[in-house]
């Protein structure tokens, strides 16, 4: 009986212990500062590929046949866990015709972090060139750490005052029209369980419950 428990226990040990640091963090942006399009729509990718070195993926969704574009001021913002840090690499795509991504430019503000709409304050910011025609379906860029560690990808970011972790400045489109239907900042932090890992532990966890009521009869 005890060589079951252990055999049933060790998928969370595996989940809880085991994982490597580089394991990648990933959340959606939900909220929403203008009304009449259903999120989420942005979700950020976090690999951690050591201590002080993260590559971020920005990606915008779609819900409802419109298309979440990210561009202009505050295209990305977030609030990066490191007292001092650089950012390198940033490239904006489009998988949509007769959009030219970019160019970025990025703000750094540790001590005096930016104010990005209703979302609170952000020590980066990566603002596009200009406008819709500029947005990007995806933006991505590396970080460095050079004030410290992360020890996971979880750990990037940290919450900032207003309890969010990132924004963004999206654009929403109906994927035919010249013109964008209406555009406005998300925010949030709302993990995305990793499927492999949820059904694991659920696995797990229904595994225990079934041994423990035959243990009962």
């Amino acid at each position: 009986m005890k060589r079951l428990a252990i055999l049933l226990f060790l998928p969370v040990f595996l989940i809880f212990f085991a994982m490597p640091a580089s394991a990648s963090y990933v959340l959606d942006l939900f909220d929403a500062n203008f009304s009449g399009y259903s999120g989420p729509y942005v979700q950020v990718a976090i690999d951690l590929n050591d201590a002080t070195h993260a590559v971020v993926t920005v990606q915008g969704l779609s819900s409802g046949g419109y298309y979440y574009l990210m561009g202009d001021g505050a295209s990305f913002a977030a609030n990066v866990n490191a007292g001092s840090f650089t950012v390198c690499d940033i490239i904006g795509t489009n998988t949509f015709s007769g959009f030219t991504p970019g160019s970025y430019s990025y703000s750094i503000n540790v001590n005096k972090p930016k104010q990005v709409d209703g979302f609170g304050k952000f020590n980066l910011t990566i603002n596009s060139f200009d406008g819709f025609r500029h947005s990007a379906t995806q933006i991505s860029f590396k970080l460095e750490n050079i004030s410290g560690t992360w020890t996971t990808a979880s750990g990037v970011l940290a919450l900032n005052a207003g309890d969010n972790l990132a924004a963004s400045h999206i654009y929403v489109w109906d994927g035919t029209s010249a013109n964008n239907e209406a555009g406005g900042y998300v925010g949030g932090a709302s993990p995305v369980p990793v499927p492999g890992v949820v059904w694991l532990l659920g696995t797990s966890l229904a595994g225990l419950v079934g041994w423990r009521s035959r243990q009962r009869k």
